[in-house]
């Protein structure tokens, strides 16, 4: 996989992935910090710039595209703590 922040391009094996503004942000917040586990409060006040108002939904659907899109053993589930990059 390959991400480029200025053109705000993903290639998986040589092809583009679609994803969305918010996805993308998230992939790039996992491959900038790829050792830290992000909570989903984490991931949303950084993506969404704003206090995260408890709402499992956005952060799990996201994931969930992401996942989708790319590789979906790329990112890994924290049990009981969040997300973070393989």
């Amino acid at each position: 996989m390959t991400l480029n922040y200025d053109l705000k391009e993903v290639f998986v094996d040589n092809n583009v992935v679609k994803l969305t503004s918010k996805e993308f942000e998230i992939l790039y917040l996992f491959i900038k910090y790829p050792n830290k586990v992000f909570s989903k409060k984490n991931i949303y006040e950084t993506v969404w710039k704003d206090s995260y108002e408890y709402d499992d939904d956005t952060i799990n659907t996201h994931i969930s595209n992401i996942r989708k899109k790319i590789d979906s053993e790329l990112i890994e589930t924290v049990w009981k703590m969040g997300y973070k990059l393989k």
